[in-house]
């Protein structure tokens, strides 16, 4: 069952909400309105896979920079309604036409952000743009995986610009 001594030692990232086999993780809101972990310890069987998916706890090892670039989109119009520079259209527009899906941060009927799927060209415009809170992420890492052990490719955003 995943443990973590305080929330400043939480992304809020619902990986371990979205691993757990038994769905006894679910993200809940604080005083604030950010998302926390919070596990039903009745259901939890102690397997380790929400500890194990956990970034704050497996923190990746540093690694030489070996290079950095700069791109902007030549698109005046697409640079315009992007945040910084419209590359991730071009990232997007690639994988969508390859029969790839696209995966961002998208405003709801309400406002909420939450990351949703898009399929189509069409639909890309409302996973442009930055959006300044957190996300609600949901189940999509779960249904990622079923898109790509299906075979297709999937472009993941958390923060497109």
């Amino acid at each position: 069952m995943i443990e973590l001594s305080s929330k400043q030692n939480c992304t809020g990232c619902s990986a371990c909400a979205n691993i757990c086999p038994r769905g006894c993780i679910k993200m809940t809101a604080d005083e604030e309105g950010f998302l926390y972990p919070k596990v039903n310890e009745e259901m939890c069987m102690d397997c380790g896979l929400c500890e194990n998916v956990c970034p704050m706890l497996h923190k990746p090892q540093q690694h030489e920079l070996l290079a950095v670039y700069g791109a902007k989109n030549n698109d005046d119009a697409v640079r315009f309604t992007s945040s910084s520079g419209g590359m991730f259209t071009l990232f997007a527009e690639a994988i969508l036409k390859q029969g790839g899906v696209v995966v961002g941060a998208a405003l709801d009927e309400q406002l909420n952000v939450q990351h949703v799927f898009v399929d189509s060209l069409a639909d890309l415009p409302k996973l442009r743009g930055s959006k300044y809170v957190q996300s609600k992420i949901g189940k999509i890492y779960s249904e990622v995986r079923q898109i790509l052990r299906a075979g297709r490719k999937v472009l993941f955003s958390g923060t497109p610009c």
